[in-house]
């Protein structure tokens, strides 16, 4: 039996740098982002959310926590990271 202890923290400081990681759903997996913020030298997970489904709610999570410096994506969905790049209008590869 595997123990989850469900935690979101308020505690949010926003001029601090944060990341959103991001592992897209494959398969029969579910589709999960990650936000975390530099604090004291210290990663702090400032939000966790599973979806059933791909979900971009990035932009939103981007400007709600601000400051989101780097946004780490599963490159295993390319539809998923290809999105992403045309939302921040940058060139992309995929070969």
């Amino acid at each position: 039996m595997r123990t989850v202890k469900k935690y979101r923290t308020t505690w949010v400081i926003h001029p601090n740098v944060k990341s959103l990681g991001i592992d897209p759903s494959y398969g029969s997996s579910n589709f999960a982002i990650v936000a975390t913020q530099l604090v004291d030298g210290k990663i702090q997970v400032i939000a966790a959310e599973e979806y059933q489904r791909p979900n971009f709610t990035i932009m939103t999570l981007k400007q709600q926590y601000g400051h989101v410096s780097s946004i780490y994506v599963d490159a295993a969905n390319p539809e998923v990271w290809q999105a992403l790049k045309r939302e921040f209008d940058e060139n992309y590869d995929d070969h």
